[in-house]
């Protein structure tokens, strides 16, 4: 297992380089915050590499590099890093760094290219190690010379055994360019497996595509210049006419006793296309966050500062750009429930996505409105960031404190005119029943089994017998009406659970669907009386108008 020491000022960094390495179980990651503390480790020397940003409020990069090859010697040291910084990349290379990364583009991608570079620059350090141990054994004796000289040799078979099975292609051409060794790799990447054949015969300079022509002859005049090319980017097109990308380090070597040129190159097209992918992906997230009728925000989660809002935002805030661009939630006053806020923060630092939280929100003019809060975490840059949606709904809320009252009234109203509803699918011959109905029936939903029950079991054990035909008649009138306003009201009689006999009075209304076919039937039970049938039904009506307006029906 490769033990690796990760220093950088940005904690949650730390945190997903440390995920993504130790997920594969051939890395042990340590990480600091600060160089300057990673330095005063006593257990510093036990790292097989050491892993940095660039730049820190401490010591930069730079520096701790310096610093590590003072007191520690060739311990592997890959320089982690943003882009844009051809400088830096110079700097670091002249001061003893093994590779230089960029940050940045698909995680994925961008963890297992470094996991990479890891093992590569470890297995150099232990191959170089080998070659210092065979030069150190030395001495006058002839013996120990041979010695010497078949530990030399081993060590160079070994090294170029590490070249030959090396995932990177591995080019060395004269200063022209024309081709005198190629690796295994390298052969597999330009889709030439008879590549040996190539040696004394190509140019690998003919291999680059029209785009990439110009800035491949400047780096490569430079570096026979003597000056280092790392980590440049190019175009090719393979034997089979495959465009593919690679990313190239180059260096002027002595090979075979003349001046030649070592060129390393990876195959990168799929993190090209995965970072032209998260291209137009961003592209397409700005688009849809800038034009989305919802109130979005998008936060650090390492400060919890605003990056960006959407116009959607702040016309339902009434804020500016320039009011919130780089606050906090606080520093707005924007979420004024204590308890609310801190609930929200815990979610954020554990990494919780948030659905659906109902919060009070303050607005510019200072008015408390509801809002509806939902957020995830997302990574941008290769950095944590905090995607939230904010949506009004205290008018909904007003809606449904209305309409529960409605429906509180609509109850009462129906409990004083002993006034029960149902509702019957055609679909599914099942009659749908609340607990007020029952109690008409002298029973309850818990006794019957739920509040759904089949048309033929209603019949049986509630309806009298003699009505029994009366009732389906109705049912079949309403049926088969072509009237979508169809309705029709009928007495009959029930009998209840304990046994009694009573009189109701039936008001039935119908549902269609878009083919004018009956798909429910619906209505409303009143408790009546047989002398006085008519008087029942006439005070019956308001109250079935009641419930139709409510309803909807």
């Amino acid at each position: 297992m490769i033990s690796l020491l990760y220093v950088d000022d940005e904690p949650d960094l730390l945190e997903i380089a440390r995920l993504f390495l130790e997920r594969s179980g051939e890395f042990r990651v340590g990480t600091s915050t600060s160089a300057h503390d990673a330095l005063a480790y006593p257990a510093f020397r036990s790292y097989d590499a050491i892993l940095s940003d660039y730049q820190m409020p401490d010591m930069d990069g730079i520096a701790f590099l310096k610093e590590v090859r003072k007191r520690f010697g060739d311990i592997p040291f890959i320089l982690f890093t943003g882009r844009g910084r051809e400088e830096v990349v110079i700097e670091a290379i002249n001061n003893g760094a093994d590779f230089y990364l960029q940050k940045g583009g698909d995680p994925r991608s961008q963890f297992a290219e470094l996991a990479h570079k890891i093992r590569h620059a470890v297995a150099r350090r232990q191959v170089n190690a080998e070659r210092r141990a065979a030069c150190e054994q030395l001495t006058a004796s002839e013996e120990e010379l041979r010695g010497h000289y078949q530990d030399l040799r081993a060590s160079e078979e070994m090294f170029r055994a590490l070249v030959e099975h090396s995932l990177d292609g591995v080019l060395i051409t004269d200063l022209s360019g024309i081709l005198l060794f190629a690796n295994r790799a390298a052969g597999l990447i330009i889709d030439d497996p008879d590549y040996s054949a190539k040696i004394g015969k190509k140019n690998v300079l003919d291999y680059v595509a029209p785009e990439s022509q110009e800035n491949l002859h400047r780096d490569f005049s430079n570096i026979v210049r003597g000056v280092d090319a790392y980590l440049v980017l190019y175009k090719l097109i393979t034997e089979t006419k495959r465009e593919i990308w690679i990313e190239c380090i180059g260096k002027k070597i002595r090979f075979l006793k003349s001046d030649a040129v070592f060129i390393s190159i990876r195959d990168v097209t799929e993190r090209k296309r995965a970072e032209e992918r998260e291209l137009e992906s961003g592209k397409k997230f700005a688009t849809v966050f800038k034009s989305s009728p919802v109130a979005l925000t998008l936060v650090s989660a390492a400060d919890g500062k605003f990056v960006d809002v959407n116009e959607a935002f702040l016309k339902e805030t009434g804020y500016s750009r320039e009011d919130v661009m780089g606050k906090t939630a606080e520093d707005l006053d924007l979420f004024p429930d204590a308890g609310e806020r801190d609930r929200m923060i815990s979610s954020h630092r554990s990494r919780q996505n948030i659905h659906g939280m109902e919060l009070v929100c303050r607005i510019r003019t200072g008015a408390i409105r509801t809002c509806l809060f939902s957020s995830s975490l997302i990574l941008m840059d290769g950095k944590p960031h905090i995607l939230s949606t904010i949506e009004d709904i205290t008018e909904r809320k007003t809606a449904e404190k209305e309409l529960q009252k409605s429906r509180q009234l609509l109850g009462e109203a129906m409990d004083m005119a002993h006034l029960v509803n149902w509702e019957h699918d055609l679909s599914t011959n099942m009659f749908t029943f609340d607990n007020r109905f029952y109690t008409l029936y002298g029973t309850t939903a818990e006794r019957e089994g739920g509040n759904q029950m089949i048309t033929e079991t209603y019949t049986r054990e509630f309806v009298h017998p003699e009505d029994q035909g009366v009732v389906a008649d109705e049912a079949r009138k309403a049926i088969q009406a072509t009237d979508p306003h169809y309705t029709s009201q009928r007495e009959h009689r029930i009998i209840r659970r304990d046994g009694e006999i009573r009189h109701i009075v039936v008001r039935i209304g119908i549902t269609k669907d878009a083919e004018g076919r009956t798909i429910k039937t619906h209505g409303a039970n009143a408790r009546g009386q047989r002398p006085q049938s008519g008087r029942a039904r006439r005070s019956f009506g308001p109250l079935w108008r009641l419930r139709r307006t409510w309803s909807g029906k």
